[in-house]
């Protein structure tokens, strides 16, 4: 990416306006009467809100310095894996043929279990468990090792001990291709049924944070699935562009196919279904005493969240309110608010209200017509 196309001076304000705003949203309806348990009431939601303010602002302030170069070092990572590691791995196969054939049926095995995948959770354990089944023989066969740094941007980086860190080359070859069946499956089927992110987002969080497909046994290989993600929806990172150009459709993951870029509608499809695949991710809840590591906490939301609403509005486009409406369509609503309670009605209500004031495409008046759907079906006024 671009130093200079960088939109934020920080890389999380939007995230510290946001959660300002809620704070003001709850001063002000604060009631006029001196009720001692309403008082208490609103007070104690005024007390949560400065909990997950600090909490973000904290983190905030340790992110701010590395942000921009976070994002810069995701899409450097995965130019680096593409052009370097694969070129090794090739030629490491070419000298045995025992891991070129493992390698090509584990690929071939974990793209036809995840084709599979159903919107029933039942029929879907099967093809978890398989799934699971390659990375461990991934794990357990014998092959040349690398030094996983290189596919890592440095905060993540910066949890390992100094000096390399190796692992199986067969583990970061089947994840690069894991991460990018992810986001293409996401973008073509939940895009046409924003439920069918559902299992997807199950199934990439519960691979990614399995402890022993993890950096020793603690750090997901999230940062290959960012990368994915960060060339396909520049969006959910603070990126955006004019539509109307080369470059500008290229930062918003516009896919071309024989020299010609795919139609609007093929456009806006793709990101519903990343739209919807991110909040699957990230806003997973993972149960009390289960060993794994959640790859995308929820905080990675509030996040995208925040950066999509708070792009200057000459510069938002229809890729900007499609995919903030598949983020918060369906149960992805519930868990946003199950997760940062006031404060996600008061983002919710910048966000479908204020947002998309003053913009006349498709994309930006559906947006008002989400609000009627989430008072009349959840009774939820914002």
């Amino acid at each position: 990416m671009d130093p200079v196309d960088t939109p934020l001076k920080n890389g999380d304000e939007p995230s510290q306006q946001l959660f300002q705003e809620a704070r003001r949203q709850a001063d002000s309806q604060q009631p006029n009467h001196d009720s001692p348990s309403r008082q208490l009431l609103y007070e104690f939601s005024r007390m949560l809100i400065d909990s997950d303010r600090k909490f973000h602002n904290e983190l905030d302030r340790a992110a701010a310095e590395q942000e921009k170069k976070h994002l810069e070092a995701l899409a450097a990572a995965a130019a680096e894996h593409n052009r370097v590691f694969r070129k090794n791995f090739v030629n490491e196969t070419k000298r045995n043929p025992d891991l070129k054939k493992v390698a090509g049926d584990l690929r071939r095995h974990m793209r036809m279990k995840l084709g599979q995948l159903t919107l029933n959770p039942r029929e879907n354990k099967d093809m978890l468990q398989s799934l699971r089944g390659c990375f461990t023989q991934a794990v357990n066969t014998p092959c040349f090792t690398v030094d996983v740094k290189q596919f890592l941007a440095s905060p993540t980086q910066a949890q390992l001990p100094p000096g390399p860190c190796e692992i199986s080359a067969l583990l970061v070859f089947l994840f690069n291709h894991f991460a990018k069946a992810i986001v293409n499956q996401l973008a073509s089927e939940a895009g046409v049924n924003i439920k069918a992110a559902d299992p997807i987002g199950i199934v990439a969080v519960s691979v990614l944070g399995n402890p022993q497909f993890c950096i020793n046994n603690k750090i997901p290989l999230t940062d290959i699935l960012l990368a994915k993600y960060h060339k396909s929806c520049g969006v959910l990172f603070g990126i955006y562009g004019p539509e109307k150009t080369e470059r500008g459709r290229t930062r918003l993951g516009w896919r071309q196919n024989e020299g010609r870029w795919c139609s609007d509608q093929d456009h806006l499809e793709r990101m519903t279904g990343l739209g919807a695949g991110w909040a699957s991710l990230a806003l997973r809840k993972i149960k009390v005493g289960s060993a794994l590591v959640h790859p995308l906490p929820n905080a990675h939301y509030w996040r995208a969240f925040s950066r999509i609403v708070n792009t200057p509005p000459h510069e938002a486009t229809a890729t900007h309110y499609m995919v903030l409406k598949a983020m918060v369509e369906g149960d992805s609503l519930d868990r946003f608010i199950q997760c940062y309670g006031r404060a996600a009605v008061a983002a919710l209500r910048k966000g479908l209200i204020e947002f998309p004031q003053g913009h006349d495409s498709v994309a930006a008046k559906s947006l008002p017509g989400l609000v009627e759907t989430i008072k009349k079906e959840r009774k939820l006024t914002l």
